[in-house]
């Protein structure tokens, strides 16, 4: 039997930076706190499909998208 497994949804940008901040660590200076450096790296979405394929023992194998089992009559 073929049982979906989703995607995870990615992490956001504006998640990361409330993150940082709750995670600031205080500053003995100013006793405010500072934020830690960032570093992010950038990379191109190339458009199309996410497909997979699964296999379970004892089962055949199956063709999956991000959000549902694909069938030989989907047109992808």
């Amino acid at each position: 039997m073929a049982n979906h497994i989703p995607y995870p949804e990615p992490p956001k940008f504006h998640q990361a930076i409330t993150d940082a901040k709750h995670y600031a660590e205080p500053s003995y200076d100013d006793h405010e706190k500072r934020l830690p450096i960032l570093n992010f790296v950038g990379t191109v979405k190339l458009h199309g499909a996410n497909t997979a394929i699964e296999y379970k023992k004892g089962y055949d194998h199956w063709c999956q998208s991000r959000n549902r089992i694909i069938t030989r009559k989907d047109d992808y």
